[in-house]
């Protein structure tokens, strides 16, 4: 495998220096820049937030957005905001269908650096009024939140939990203080736990580790394959790993490379998909390999390609950053 070839290159950039090539080989969906970005059929839904302005005076505004995956700049719908005085970001979201569909998504409060605090509240994801769901006693901040339309699950700074997805008594699945990013199978919730990846069964049980990294996990995903499961990972190196569960084979599609982050990781089923920036965040690229050699290196320049905002399908990546969301069409 040769992971040093480069056989096309796509590079477009954000406020990059003078001199680099780039070509408009990609489409702007909204300027809205996402804090969590996730895709369905057809659709496009994403957290945002604004700061409060110093000099100007004015709330912070945390806000769900919708949008077409063809959309283009302004042809996006607010679903629902919230503002205040202090510092209250949402993080992130998914979507589920009990007979209509809603948006699920985690409510922070940070204006207290001692006592930050996080509740998960439902909004009709065609448009309305939130419900509060759950009143968090540990904080979730931009760490993961799932679904699998019957419970919710999230990591927390203390835990990985689940709960009913109408509400009602939270269960802890593992106890972790180094858990950021949360996968769901069919029976098994997969987590990252620093160096490792573990797996509890949903409904709870032991822990078990069923892959290692050589640097803290950053990112993660799983595809379900004949037999079993396929982990995805990215690194704090800016790596990019999997392994196939009850299998010691690691397969590498980016090296580390110091000075970089991976920061979401994905597999189409073709395809295997990427993000990682500079630590500092002024330098990032999404990158998708297929057939053992990386094929393109699309989004040079891009700062600060968030946490899980990798989207794709069959024939798209669309991903956020300070710039808004793209989409790269293949």
């Amino acid at each position: 495998m040769n992971l040093a070839k480069i056989t096309a290159v796509v590079v477009f950039g954000f406020g990059i220096s003078a001199g680099n090539v780039f070509a408009a080989d990609y489409a702007n969906l909204s300027y809205s820049k996402p804090t969590d970005l996730i895709a369905s059929t057809g659709n496009l839904y994403w957290t945002s937030y604004s700061e409060p302005d110093d000099v100007l005076g004015g709330p912070s505004v945390a806000s769900i957005w919708r949008a077409g995956n063809n959309s283009k700049p302004g042809g996006e719908r607010l679903l629902y905001s919230e503002s205040s005085n202090g510092y209250k970001p949402f993080g992130n979201i998914v979507y589920a269908n009990l007979g209509a569909w809603y948006g699920y998504f985690i409510a922070n409060d940070q204006s207290s650096p001692l006592n930050k605090t996080s509740t998960i509240k439902r909004i009709p994801l065609a448009g309305g009024s939130a419900t509060t769901i759950a009143t968090l006693s540990r904080f979730v901040g931009n760490r993961s939140l799932r679904t699998d339309e019957e419970y919710l699950y999230w990591v927390d700074e203390d835990g990985v939990r689940r709960m009913p997805i109408g509400g009602g008594s939270i269960q802890t699945l593992a106890t972790t203080t180094a858990g950021h990013h949360l996968e769901l199978g069919t029976n098994f919730a997969y987590y990252s736990d620093g160096n490792v990846i573990r797996r509890v069964l949903k409904s709870g049980s032991a822990t078990n580790v069923v892959a290692s990294s050589p640097e803290p996990i950053s990112a993660l995903f799983i595809y379900p394959i004949s037999g079993g499961t396929r982990i995805f990972w990215g690194s704090e190196g800016g790596g990019v790993y999997s392994r196939d569960v009850g299998s010691t084979l690691t397969r590498t599609y980016k090296a580390t490379t110091t000075g970089y982050r991976t920061t979401s990781v994905g597999f189409d089923g073709t395809r295997v998909l990427w993000a990682r920036c500079t630590d500092s965040g002024s330098d990032c690229s999404v990158g998708i390999q297929s057939g053992g050699e990386t094929r393109y290196n699309v989004g040079v320049g891009i700062s600060r390609v968030g946490f899980a905002n990798l989207q794709w399908d069959a024939t798209q990546v669309f991903w956020g950053s300070v710039s808004g969301i793209h989409k790269y069409v293949h």
